[in-house]
């Protein structure tokens, strides 16, 4: 289904524009939404610390909330500030349908997955550039 407005035609007729076609600033349709890019992602606080799985649909500003202490009572407990391993996704939902698979994991595959990329667990926020 495709979202066609058009707004001369509505403005040329002098009604109302129906309710149903108006957005609140800054809302999106969830169906557009869920159209945007995703990221599943691994903080920890240092080589083997705990790592935190996490989703977003802005990664560097998500970390940058993290680096912060905004937003996560876990990753502000533990210290949880280094981007360790990330993975991007067409859809967002993709994104969290692999983050809840990810959370099952065992805290030795999520070493692993970062292991596999990141060896040293180098935090990879330079790389969002």
């Amino acid at each position: 289904m495709a979202w066609v407005l058009d707004s001369a035609a509505l403005l040329q007729e002098s009604k109302p524009v129906p309710s149903s076609l108006c957005l609140s600033q800054g809302s999106i349709p969830e169906t557009v939404a869920s159209m945007r890019k995703g990221y599943v992602y691994l903080l920890a606080s240092k080589k083997g610390g705990t790592p935190y799985v996490g989703v977003t649909s802005d990664l560097a500003q998500r970390v940058w909330e993290h680096e912060n202490g905004i937003g996560s009572q876990f990753t502000a407990k533990y210290s949880c500030k280094r981007l360790v391993w990330f993975e991007e996704h067409d859809l967002v939902t993709r994104a969290i349908t692999r983050e809840k698979t990810i959370k099952k994991w065992p805290r030795q595959w999520k070493i692993n997955a970062i292991e596999a990329i990141n060896p040293d667990w180098n935090d990879l926020r330079p790389w969002l550039l």
